[in-house]
C-alpha cells in the first residue's frame, strides 16, 4: 500500500474507484482495515459509483507511530471541500478541524 510522509511520519492510504471522492477516517484504536475494508464499505462504495479515499491514522494500522508524543499533535489540515467525508469517533474530530484550519 502507499504512503505519504506527514511530518516525518509514513501515513497508510488507498485510493480505490472512480467518480466523486468519498474520504473515510477510522476512530480510535482501529484502522481503515477494520472499521472499512474488512466490513465490506470500501466495496460498497466502490460499487456505487465513488472513489474512496482512506487512511490510517498516525500511529494506526500501516501507518508509523512515533514515540514522541508530541508528534501526535494537531490534526488534518488540508483541503476536503466537495469531498464526502465519513469518519469514526476521534476522525470526527479531524474530519471537522481540519477543513476549517486549510486556507
Amino acid at each position: 500500500m502507499p504512503s505519504l510522509n506527514v511530518n516525518g511520519c509514513p501515513i497508510n492510504y488507498i485510493v480505490e474507484g472512480t467518480g466523486k471522492p468519498v474520504m473515510l477516517i477510522h476512530g480510535f484504536a482501529s484502522s481503515l482495515q477494520g472499521n472499512w475494508r474488512a466490513p465490506g464499505i470500501v466495496d460498497a462504495i466502490v460499487r456505487s459509483g465513488r472513489q474512496v479515499i482512506a487512511i490510517d491514522c498516525r500511529g494506526h494500522g500501516r501507518s508509523g507511530k512515533p514515540h514522541d508524543p508530541a508528534a501526535y499533535e494537531g490534526v488534518y489540515e488540508g483541503p476536503t471541500l466537495g469531498t464526502l467525508t465519513i469518519a469514526r469517533k476521534d476522525g470526527g474530530l479531524q474530519a471537522t478541524i481540519g477543513p476549517l484550519k486549510a486556507p
